[in-house]
This record gives structure tokens, C-alpha cells and sequence, in this order.
């Protein structure tokens, strides 16, 4: 194969740099649009996340450049077409195999058409049609998406403006369109969340049976398979968590509706992060320790280098107590809440947190008088909570690891 050469202006730390490059791929735009959307109808909607975490979003970039690495010394650079991008990484098509582990340098160019050199490695390879191949490239360092990807945009700007209290908790969503997918995927991130978002029904059946989910979020679109309800088939799986309707309509007739088959809330379109926040904070529990006003309270006895240990492995155990006490409130299991509240009563003082042992005392005392929606159990449920996250954030501070 004769290869075909020419250039392309890269504005790095020289704007006057030319750099030449491969195009292995030779191909016409309408050729390449052919297979990239060949490769999306193949995909189920889940794509297993095993060398990136974050959710992949459509990367519609006309070409990215990529300077490999070979295993043999030598370098070259080739202009490659992005199929998607993650925060860990990015998939593109290229004319060519590539071994794993070769080391890569891409130049991503912004929405404000400035470039961004990115370093990787090649981990997976996979031959597509001819000489196309999909290659998968992890980053050495996260990027932020949103300032290449115009879909999260919007969304980017509302979170960026305000500090966001973070959530704790796995949520499944299900949509079968990829712009809901990809907005609902970044306000949760921003959020705190782990967001695992899927295009139908079965898909979101499949990726339930190996994964826990305390929150699903389902679309009407992906709401049925066949003639049975997703919500249906993930009960006789043996899921008995919470699940919210998402819909256009917010018509009150069939918002009832969407209750009656069995949602616990329902979710309106367009997305706001506010709205998303409130449905969502009402199943998950909040991660105080995120929280940037809450600061660090040590124990009276941290200053005792053999008791640091035992401190340390304590507030671990705390932590895991105050996010059984966060769901359980949700769901108004009282009784259980007063029984770990009994247990970080007993144990808080000798650990050097007597405040938070008498903060347990009095919200077990406004639990015994009354049924737990009171102004008085709210109000102490969150004193001890915020005690608790502030005690647990000295976890993160530097003292702690002296």
C-alpha cells in the first residue's frame, strides 16, 4: 500500500509547528460516517466499561491526530477518525492494526478550537472491515469532556456555577436516545455518582444481573420488553430497589399513571440539575464528606500516635454507618437507624468524639417521641450526620497519614 501524506497546522507550544502525517484510513467522509454508524447499530447500548469508567460519549471530530509509538522504536503520526470520548479515553478507527501497550499521543481540539495534547496507550485493537480497525486508547490522565463534547456543554455551565452537594450510590439509566443518555450520565458524575446508562430494556435487564443498582432511572422509550415492563422482569429477578419514571409529558393524568406501575417518582424532560438533584436525593444518601463547609473534627485522642489506628479504622466504620443510616432514612426504617445510632451512641466517646455521642443521644431521644418525620428527628438526624462527615473527613487530611 502506497501511503498517501500531507498537512495538517498543529497550534501546540509553537503556532508555526507543520507536522506530517499518515492518513491510513484514505476514505471518504461518507464512507467513514458508513462505518462508524455500522459499529453503533452493532452496540447493545451497554459498552463495558473495563479500561474506562465513564460513560463514552459521540466524539463527531472529522479527524484527531495520533503519534504512535511502535514496539519496534519507530514513530509515526497518523490522522485517525474518533468514534467516542470518555473523561479515561478514546476510540477511533484507524487503517491499520496496532499492538496493545503502544504508547500515543493525541492532539484533541476543543469546542474554542484550541488543541490539547493527550497522552495513552493502545488497549484494544479490533479489526472492523477491510483495513479499518477500531482502536481503543486509554489516557494517562482524565480529561474534562465537556470541553470537547457539545452535548454536555449545557449542562457543564450549570454545574461548574455552584458547588453541587454529592450523592453516594449506583444508578442505571435507560434511554434510547444518546443526547438524554449522555446529559443524564454527566449531571449525575457531577453529582458524585456512578451512572451506568443503557439504550433499552434489555439491556438494562442484563447489565442488573451482575451489578447493584440502588437507584434505576428509566426512560418510557426503554420502559417495556415485548409485552412485560422492565420494572415487572427486574422484580421476578429479585431486585426489590427503587425505580423513577422519565418522560416528556408531564401531564398529571399520566404521571399517576407512571406511579401506579410501580415508580416512585417521576422525572420530567428537559433535564435541570435541580430537578435531577431533588428526585434523586430523595433515594440516595448524601456524602457529607464531599462537602467543602464541612470541616474536619479530630478526636481528642489523635494526637496519640499508637491510638491513630484504631481511630483511623473507626471513623472507616463510621462512614459505612452513616451511609446505612442516609438510605435507611429514605425509606423510613426507624428502627434500624436507632440501632445504629445506639452503636455509635456506645462507641463515639471512647474513641475520643464525645460530641457525637451525645449527639446520638438526643436523636434517639426525639426518635422515642415521635414517628420520625418530625421538625425534631430531622433536625437531629442531620446534626449527627454532619458530626459524622466532619469526623470521617479527617480520614483525607494529611495529618492522617503521619
Amino acid at each position: 500500500m502506497t501511503a498517501q501524506f500531507a498537512k495538517w497546522e498543529v497550534a501546540v507550544s509553537s503556532p508555526d509547528h507543520d507536522q506530517n502525517y499518515v492518513d491510513s484510513l484514505r476514505m471518504s467522509e461518507k464512507d467513514q460516517q458508513g462505518i462508524l454508524e455500522s459499529l453503533n447499530g452493532r452496540a447493545t447500548g451497554y459498552q463495558s466499561n473495563e479500561n474506562r469508567g465513564e460513560d463514552r460519549l459521540t466524539y463527531s471530530a472529522r479527524g484527531v491526530l495520533v503519534q504512535m509509538r511502535h514496539p519496534g522504536g519507530s514513530v509515526a503520526t497518523y490522522m485517525v477518525r474518533p468514534r467516542n470520548l470518555s473523561r479515561g479515553g478514546i476510540a477511533f478507527l484507524h487503517g491499520s492494526f496496532c499492538y496493545t501497550g503502544t504508547a500515543c499521543t493525541l492532539t484533541l481540539r476543543t469546542l474554542e478550537n484550541e488543541t490539547s495534547r493527550v497522552r495513552g496507550k493502545v488497549v484494544r485493537c479490533t479489526h472492523v472491515d477491510g483495513n479499518v480497525h477500531e482502536v481503543a486508547v486509554q489516557f494517562e490522565e482524565s480529561i474534562e469532556v465537556y470541553q470537547f463534547v457539545q452535548q454536555v456543554r449545557v449542562g457543564a455551565a450549570a454545574c461548574e456555577s455552584r458547588e453541587l452537594p454529592k450523592l453516594r450510590g449506583n444508578v442505571l439509566f435507560a434511554d434510547k436516545c444518546i443526547d438524554d443518555r449522555e446529559l443524564f450520565t454527566f449531571l449525575g458524575q457531577s453529582l458524585g455518582l456512578t451512572v451506568e446508562s443503557v439504550e433499552d430494556a434489555d439491556s438494562a435487564l442484563q447489565v442488573s444481573q451482575f451489578k447493584k443498582f440502588e437507584l434505576i432511572v428509566v426512560d418510557q422509550s426503554a420502559a417495556s420488553i415485548g409485552e412485560e415492563t422492565l420494572l415487572g422482569k427486574l422484580k421476578e429477578s429479585g431486585w426489590s430497589g427503587q425505580a423513577v419514571a422519565v418522560t416528556t409529558d408531564d401531564n398529571d393524568d399520566e404521571i399517576q399513571k407512571m406511579r401506579n406501575d410501580g415508580f416512585a417518582e417521576v422525572l420530567t424532560k428537559p433535564f435541570d440539575m435541580d430537578d435531577v438533584l431533588q428526585v434523586l436525593g430523595r433515594f440516595l444518601a448524601r456524602d457529607r464528606t464531599m462537602d467543602s463547609n464541612i470541616k474536619p473534627v479530630y478526636s481528642e485522642q489523635w494526637d496519640n500516635r499508637k491510638m491513630r489506628p484504631l481511630i483511623l479504622n473507626y471513623l472507616d466504620r463510621l462512614q459505612g454507618k452513616l451511609d446505612q443510616m442516609q438510605s435507611l432514612l429514605v425509606h423510613q426504617e426507624l428502627e434500624a437507624i436507632t440501632g445504629l445510632v445506639r452503636e455509635i451512641k456506645g462507641a463515639s466517646g471512647g474513641y475520643g468524639y464525645p460530641q457525637i455521642s451525645a449527639a446520638a443521644d438526643e436523636l434517639l431521644n426525639a426518635a422515642s417521641g415521635g414517628d420520625g418525620s418530625t421538625d425534631s428527628f430531622s433536625k437531629q438526624f442531620e446534626k449527627l450526620a454532619e458530626l459524622c462527615a466532619a469526623a470521617c473527613r479527617a480520614r483525607h487530611e494529611p495529618s492522617a497519614q503521619a
